[in-house]
């Protein structure tokens, strides 16, 4: 179980909709398969900040998955508690800073 709070209130993400819609969509094919369907895959998902480079190409990733992860993560309120932390509010409970 994924217990967040917010304000107060828990957020228990195994529950929501957005989650069940992430485990539906399963394992995706293999990365062979994946990578043979989509030729530009290695491109899509690499991505360069500064001097670090992430690929992600070659994890089961696909465009389903990546949307359904940021449902969760918008289910999570997650840019709210982002900006909180940015902000320097108190958000960390369990350590009370």
């Amino acid at each position: 179980m994924c217990l967040l709070t917010w304000e107060n209130r828990g957020v228990d993400l195994t529950s929501t909709p957005e989650w069940r819609r992430l485990l539906a969509l399963g394992k995706p094919p293999t990365l062979r398969e994946l990578f043979s369907t989509d030729p530009d895959r290695a491109r899509r998902y690499r991505f360069t900040c500064a001097d670090l480079t992430v690929d992600l190409s070659k994890n089961w990733l696909t465009d389903d998955i990546l949307r359904a992860l940021v449902d969760v993560a918008d289910a999570s309120a997650l840019s709210k508690r982002r900006t909180a932390m940015f902000a320097g509010e108190h958000i960390n409970s369990t350590e009370d800073r």
